[in-house]
């Protein structure tokens, strides 16, 4: 597309953003980059414009998504782009509301066609914000704040919901991203898995982790996941890892100061233990997970407390209900274990894609590299001891513990 026609496209999506505006002048058009498999072009767009006698300027994101894109269509036809902007239409600005930090962006515009979903979104990059990056995994101090965010997301969407039920979407119920690439994880991953295991003479761990895999290949997981199966339940985020992410982090030693979600195209209604599980497997380095799992849920449990109580919910979260919660969840946790695989991998993304094409020796080779980075197999045989610890393998395999 030739700067011209591309200019004109995004005057045609500015003007039902700021509707009131006048004289909109495009000032600075920068490409932010690609998502994943360049299914959506990602715009940084200065613009200035008139609106009742005063001048404005503000600093944009336009997220353009091909939705006749070959690969794009698996995510139409799970209602992903739908979701996201139903999440940005009706329930973000809802849930902003509620909160005491702005940890979700602001969204000027957001529509979804045949043919293509546009978002037009503050740029919180020229605030100082970066995306997490997908190997560098948070540290226990770097955690804290990102649980004290997920906590009060939760608690204002646990407000905003109860009180306004029809705002629970059908969508809303749908099943997780990990359930629906399930054959894919488990297929691909499992095997560089069980060659680890073989790897560290780890026998007990090995018949475990292939007796999990046959139970998550021969199970559907996808009604267990349902709202109904919980007690308590909160409007999870989905795929909530690092690189959903936006953090400002001090420049002297990177604490975080400041973050932002990101994506919100797998938000589903259920437990918070989710989210938890989620985060905790692909975006807190292992050892802190191993040393200071009950701090970092404890401390997720004491702002959620506070935060409900706060907004006057007479419903509640304690350490008791994530424990049942967890324990039900125990194939979701190995599932997400799993997927830590091409997270913490030396594959690049557009190498993380191709993955599930590549013939046989393809794959040996993929794991050979696996095998051959030290983070990879620290992480891996860390997460699978943890699980075992947790008595994850005996609850998803009904064993006596």
């Amino acid at each position: 597309m030739d700067s011209i026609s591309r200019t004109d496209l995004l005057h045609n999506i500015l003007k039902p953003s700021f509707p009131r505006a006048e004289n909109i002048e495009i000032l600075e058009i920068k490409e932010a980059g690609h998502d994943f498999q360049f299914t959506s072009s990602l715009e940084q767009v200065t613009i200035r414009y008139d609106q009742e006698g005063e001048r404005h300027e503000k600093h944009l994101v336009i997220k353009i998504s091909n939705n006749d894109a070959s690969f794009v269509q698996c995510f139409v036809k799970m209602n992903f782009y739908s979701r996201e902007i139903f999440m940005y239409k009706i329930l973000i600005p809802e849930i902003r509301n509620f909160l005491d930090d702005p940890i979700l962006p602001i969204c000027y515009h957001a529509i979804h066609t045949n043919d293509s979903t546009i978002l037009v979104l503050e740029n919180i990059l020229v605030q100082g914000y970066e995306t997490g990056r997908r190997r560098q995994l948070l540290n226990c101090q770097q955690s804290f704040p990102v649980l004290e965010a997920l906590a009060q997301f939760h608690a204002a969407s646990h407000k905003v919901c109860q009180s306004t039920r029809s705002l629970l979407n059908d969508l809303l119920f749908e099943t997780s991203i990990l359930i629906e690439f399930k054959e894919m994880v488990v297929d691909l991953w499992g095997p560089a898995l069980c060659k680890l295991l073989r790897m560290k003479n780890a026998a007990h761990l090995l018949e475990n982790v292939r007796a999990a895999i046959e139970y998550l290949r021969q199970n559907e997981l996808s009604t267990k996941l349902s709202h109904s199966n919980f007690k308590f339940n909160v409007l999870n985020h989905g795929d909530f890892r690092t690189t959903n992410l936006m953090f400002k982090f001090n420049s002297q030693d990177r604490r975080v100061e400041g973050i932002k979600f990101v994506d919100f195209q797998t938000c589903k209604w259920t437990s918070p233990a989710l989210d938890l599980i989620y985060f905790f497997t692909s975006s807190v380095r292992a050892d802190v997970i191993e040393d200071q799992f009950e701090t970092l849920v404890n401390w997720y449990l004491q702002c959620l407390k506070a935060k409900l109580e706060k907004l006057n919910c007479s419903n509640t979260y304690n350490k008791q209900n994530f424990e049942a919660d967890f324990q039900s969840l125990a194939y979701f946790l190995f599932l997400c274990a799993l997927y830590v695989g091409p997270l913490v991998s030396p594959l690049d993304r557009e190498e993380q894609g191709r993955v599930h094409l590549l013939d046989e020796k393809g794959r040996e080779d993929l794991y050979q590299r696996c095998l051959d980075d030290a983070n990879w197999v620290d992480t891996m045989y860390r997460w699978m001891k943890f699980c075992d610890k947790l008595n994850i393998f005996n609850t998803l395999l009904a064993k006596p513990t």
